[in-house]
C-alpha cells in the first residue's frame, strides 16, 4: 500500500490486534470507498480508537457495509453512540459496531435515522446494556409500527424504568414489544406492562412466558376493546394468583378461537372480568374451562351468556358451588345446559339408568361418570366401558338435535355394557371354563 494512502494511518492500528491476513482483508474492504467517504471514515474511526481500540478494529470491519445504507454525513452520529457504550464496555463496542449493517439496513429514511441515534446517544449515557436493546430493536419497531419522536422516546422509557425494577423484565421488553406494537395500540402498552410486574412478583418464569406470549395471544384478538378486556382480567387475577393470571393469559391464545367462531369471545372476556372483580379465581376457572363448557354445551353453544347468567346467581350463595358451576364440575351446570339445548346430562338420569341396567343383567350395578376413571388414570377415552360392578358413561351427550334421541343412546350404552354383566364375562364360573377346555381337547 502507498505510504500516502488515506488507509495507511490505521494499518498500525489493525496490526496490534488482528493478523495480516485480517488486516489486508479489513483494508480491502475500506478501498473502494469513495475518496471522500473514505477519508471521513478513517478519520472518526481514528477518533473512535482514542476510547477503544477494539472497538474501532470493528467499526473498520463494519463501516462499508454501513455507508450502503446511511450517508458518510451520518458516520459521526453512530459512532458518537458507539464511544459512550465502549467507554462502559469493550465487548458492548464491538457487538455494538458489529450490529450496524443489521440495524441500519431497516431504517430507510434519514430524519428516522437521526432521531434513532440522537435518542440512543442520551440512553447509552445511562445504560450501556439496555441502550444496546434499544439499538438492536428499535428498527424493527420503527420498520413496522410509525411512531412519532415522542412516541418513540416514550417506548424507550419505558424500557428504562423497567429496567431500574427488574432488569430482565426491561430485556424482554425491548426484545418483545416490537412484534407486540404491531397489535397493540402504544397507550396499552402500559397497562401490558403493569399485568406483568404484578406477575413478577411471583416467579421470573411467568413472567418471561407473559411477555414472549404476548404477540401470539394478541394475534387471536381483532378488537382493542377486547385486548383491553383481557388485560383487565389479568390484572385482577394477578393481584392475588399471579401465577394463575400467568397461566390465563398464555392459555387466551388457544381459549379465545372456538368462542371467536360463535363470535361470543367477547361475551367470555366481559363475564370472565365481571367476576374476577369479585373473585379472581372465579374468573379465572371460567376463562380457562371456556372450550371445555362450549363442547359439554355442544348445540346449545349460543346460549353461553344465559348459562353464566345462571352460574352467577350462585356467587353470594358460596364460592365453592360457583366454582364447580363455572368449572363444570356440578349437576346444576349441566342441568342449566339441559336446559337450554338437547342435550341430556348423566346427572339427571343416572337412578333410571341403574334400575334399567340392573333389571337387564339381575345384580347390583352402578353408575358412575367416565371422569371419574379418567381422574385416576384408568382411562382416556370417551367411550362408555364397565369394570363388572360400575358401567361409565360420558357425563353429558348432546350427539343428536332431539333430547329423546340423546336419552335413547345413554340407554343404548347402558344396555350394552350390561350386557357383560349378564353374561359373566367379569366372573367366569371354574367349571365353565374346565367344560369350555374339555370340549376344545375332544
Amino acid at each position: 500500500m502507498n505510504p500516502s494512502s488515506p488507509l495507511e494511518p490505521i494499518r498500525a492500528l489493525l496490526s496490534s490486534t488482528l493478523d495480516a491476513d485480517e488486516v489486508a482483508r479489513v483494508l480491502s474492504g475500506l478501498a473502494p470507498l469513495d475518496p471522500a467517504a473514505q477519508k471521513n471514515a478513517v478519520n472518526i474511526g481514528l477518533i473512535l480508537s482514542d476510547f477503544s481500540t477494539k472497538a474501532a478494529t470493528e467499526y473498520f470491519r463494519a463501516v462499508p457495509a454501513v455507508l450502503q445504507s446511511i450517508g458518510s454525513d451520518e458516520l459521526a452520529g453512530w459512532v458518537g453512540m458507539g464511544i459512550q457504550i465502549a467507554q462502559q464496555s469493550s465487548a458492548g463496542g464491538i457487538r455494538f459496531f458489529k450490529q450496524g449493517a443489521a440495524v441500519f439496513s431497516k431504517l430507510s429514511s434519514k430524519p428516522l435515522r437521526e432521531r434513532f441515534i440522537k435518542l440512543g446517544i442520551t440512553l447509552a449515557e445511562r445504560d450501556y446494556n439496555l441502550a444496546l436493546e434499544y439499538y438492536q430493536q428499535a428498527p424493527v419497531l420503527l420498520a413496522h409500527v410509525s411512531l412519532s419522536e415522542g412516541a418513540l422516546a416514550e417506548w424507550a422509557e419505558q424500557g428504562f424504568a423497567l429496567g431500574k425494577q427488574d432488569y430482565t423484565l426491561a430485556v424482554e421488553y425491548f426484545r418483545t414489544t416490537p412484534s407486540l406494537l404491531v397489535l397493540l395500540p402504544i397507550e396499552l402498552l402500559p397497562k401490558w406492562i403493569s399485568v406483568g410486574q404484578k406477575i413478577s412478583s411471583e416467579k421470573v418464569l411467568a413472567t418471561l412466558q407473559f411477555v414472549r406470549t404476548s404477540p401470539e395471544v394478541f394475534s387471536k384478538i381483532s378488537s382493542n376493546a377486547d385486548r383491553t378486556r383481557l388485560l383487565d382480567l389479568a390484572a385482577e387475577v394477578a393481584e392475588r394468583q399471579p401465577a394463575l393470571a400467568a397461566t390465563l393469559f398464555t392459555e387466551a391464545a388457544s381459549i379465545l378461537p372456538s368462542f371467536q367462531a360463535l363470535h361470543l369471545e367477547g361475551v367470555l372476556l366481559d363475564k370472565a372480568l365481571t367476576l374476577a372483580r369479585f373473585d379472581g379465581e372465579l374468573g379465572a376457572t371460567l376463562f380457562l374451562s371456556g372450550p371445555k363448557i362450549l363442547k359439554e354445551m355442544g348445540r346449545a353453544a349460543p346460549h353461553f351468556t344465559e348459562w353464566v347468567e345462571e352460574g352467577m346467581a350462585l356467587v353470594k350463595s358460596g364460592g365453592a358451588q360457583a366454582k364447580a358451576f363455572f368449572a363444570f364440575e356440578s349437576k346444576a351446570a349441566r342441568e342449566a345446559v339441559d336446559h337450554f339445548g338437547t342435550g341430556v346430562s348423566l346427572a339427571s338420569i343416572s337412578r333410571m339408568l341403574k334400575l334399567f341396567a340392573e333389571a337387564l343383567s339381575g345384580r347390583p350395578v352402578a353408575i358412575q361418570p367416565l371422569s371419574l376413571l379418567k381422574s385416576e388414570g384408568k382411562a382416556d377415552s370417551e367411550a362408555p366401558t364397565t369394570d363388572g360392578q360400575t358401567i361409565y358413561l360420558p357425563e353429558h351427550v348432546n350427539r343428536f338435535p332431539d333430547k329423546t334421541l340423546n336419552l335413547e343412546w345413554y340407554k343404548v350404552a347402558t344396555a350394552y355394557q350390561a350386557g357383560y354383566l349378564e353374561f359373566n364375562t367379569f366372573t367366569p364360573k371354574i367349571q365353565d371354563t374346565a367344560d369350555l377346555i374339555e370340549s376344545l381337547q375332544t
